[in-house]
């Protein structure tokens, strides 16, 4: 299995997870300075907002879709780069050689590869990103929580072999090792969270990845963590959320739905 030391070693190294924080802090930024609950925004447009221009950044930083350039030409289209940034993002955004990561969607999923790595977003509860219920995202997630230790060659991917046996033939082929970006923000609190890690299916009660690693942000009150979860620990109780957080609101029940393709 490809494990946290080697992935994020790799990741953090060409840059990847510098300019992954800096699309996610400068989405948030954006999206919360944008974000007048009396003006009749609420919520679910702030989830829906977050998610698109987190996109948006790390199409950017990676120069990928409408951002692109030659290696070489990184210096070029620059007005079209920094347009609607902020002076704070302008100044802080990473440059990437051109070539780094390049656009690979996944059935519809917007996506980015790195070497042979793909990544991938989904979005969270903040506080427990450790238990993303699979079962409840899309069919593109689910194939990628169904990832393990073993290597079918007919996929050239991490699977379970039992569960790619009951997989239905129109079922998500994954071509490639694939890892998720897994994001969260709640506005009152003025927290958030940001992790990169290997999927896993899990029984109830039990952490949903292989491991994950959390990422600094820019909106974090109660510190960040840097660690790799035991896929067969507790279940963190519901009495005693891992963050300080409000009841489950409506951006939590709005399911999220365009990072769940």
């Amino acid at each position: 299995m490809l494990g946290e030391d080697e992935v994020i070693s790799a990741l953090r190294g060409a840059g990847v997870l510098n300019a992954v924080q800096w699309a996610f802090d400068a989405a948030v930024r954006r999206s919360l300075d944008d974000y007048v609950p009396r003006a009749g925004y609420d919520e679910q447009w702030l989830g829906q907002t977050r998610y698109v221009l987190f996109r948006d950044r790390l199409d950017r930083v990676f120069g990928c879709q409408n951002y692109g350039v030659g290696p070489g030409d990184e210096q070029f289209g620059e007005d079209e780069l920094f347009a609607e940034l902020s002076p704070l993002d302008r100044t802080s955004m990473p440059r990437l050689p051109a070539g780094t990561v390049t656009r690979d969607d996944l059935n519809g999923s917007p996506g980015w590869t790195f070497a042979t790595w793909r990544l991938l977003l989904t979005s969270g509860e903040l506080g427990r990103l450790d238990y993303v219920p699979w079962s409840q995202k899309s069919p593109t997630k689910q194939a990628v929580a169904r990832q393990s230790g073993k290597v079918d060659p007919r996929q050239g991917a991490l699977f379970d072999a039992e569960a790619l046996m009951e997989q239905p033939e129109s079922e998500v082929k994954l071509d490639k090792h694939t890892f998720v970006i897994a994001h969260a923000l709640d506005a009152v609190a003025s927290s958030s969270e940001l992790a990169v890690g290997l999927p896993r299916q899990g029984f109830r009660g039990e952490k949903t990845w292989h491991w994950l690693h959390f990422l600094d942000t820019g909106l974090d009150g109660t510190g960040t963590r840097d660690d790799v979860l035991d896929p067969a620990g507790p279940a963190a109780p519901a009495s005693e959320p891992l963050v300080k957080r409000r009841a489950p609101s409506s951006e939590g029940n709005a399911r999220r739905a365009s990072d769940e393709r």
